[in-house]
């Protein structure tokens, strides 16, 4: 509340609410804003007419994990994930934002993310057969947004390098119908990936690792193992850009 009014932002700006019925509002224009509890009373969900077709969920705040503080640079987007059961674990676990990501761990990340089913079929690669997830790979690999290695193989347990990250993310981009973008790099992208590097630092897809330059040059590192973190800022950024195509509102959106 604020001033004794209600008011909440979307896509359309914001919008101060006045109580018509309970929990029936209506904002400046006379537009109807509705909210639903849920089975013990709290506010869950949010519908406006200034979108019709969406509808938001107030999802619950995720327990924090135990090196990943408030005010941690890249809480917001390792929160982001929790929220949307990407990232699993808070509280007494331990996120280990510095540690390198996993090709694996980060394919998987991707498929969650999607709301994807584990595959029941074995993966095309020797090296994840038996592997924890493999499942959620083969489903990765069949929807498009996951290749082997130059190796022939997966390497599922080796640290994902940033431009492999980076290729994963924009054909998965395009997939759900993202205009490919274009960004002034630096050199040293290998040459399969540089469109894709391109693409996602020209869509916003990152996080505090990604500094452009005062002339808006931007390095990359695109040869660098990706940290946990920097993985969970590329793709929540990636999440929250979808929802903008939708016209839904990112994880955690309440009225204030």
């Amino acid at each position: 509340m604020k001033d004794d009014a209600l008011v909440y932002e979307d896509l359309m700006g914001r919008h101060k609410l006045k109580q018509i019925d309970r929990l029936l509002f209506e904002d400046e224009q006379g537009r109807p804003v509705a909210f639903q509890e849920d089975k013990n009373g709290t506010i869950r969900f949010l519908s406006s007419a200034t979108n019709p077709s969406a509808w938001w969920e107030k999802l619950p705040e995720p327990d924090q994990f135990k090196d990943v503080g408030p005010n941690h640079p890249y809480a917001e987007y390792i929160e982001g994930l929790q929220q949307l059961e990407v990232i699993r674990g808070g509280r007494e676990d331990a996120f280990r934002p510095d540690e390198p990501l996993t090709r694996a761990e980060f394919a998987v990340w991707l498929a969650r993310w999607l709301g994807a089913a584990p595959s029941a079929e074995r993966p095309p690669f020797a090296d994840i057969a038996e592997h924890p997830e493999a499942g959620m790979l083969k489903t990765s690999i069949d929807v498009g947004f996951v290749t082997g290695s130059d190796k022939g193989l997966f390497e599922p347990d080796r640290p994902i390098a940033r431009q492999e990250a980076a290729s994963m993310v924009s054909r998965l981009a395009g997939l759900i119908g993202h205009p490919a973008k274009q960004a002034k790099l630096a050199e040293g992208s290998s040459p399969w990936a540089a469109d894709a590097v391109a693409n996602v630092v020209g869509s916003g897809f990152y996080g505090p690792d990604v500094k452009p330059s005062p002339d808006g040059t931007v390095d990359y590192r695109p040869k660098q193992a990706m940290t946990r973190q920097e993985g969970a800022a590329l793709l929540y950024r990636l999440a929250t850009a979808s929802l903008l195509l939708t016209g839904s509102e990112p994880p955690g959106t309440k009225p204030d």
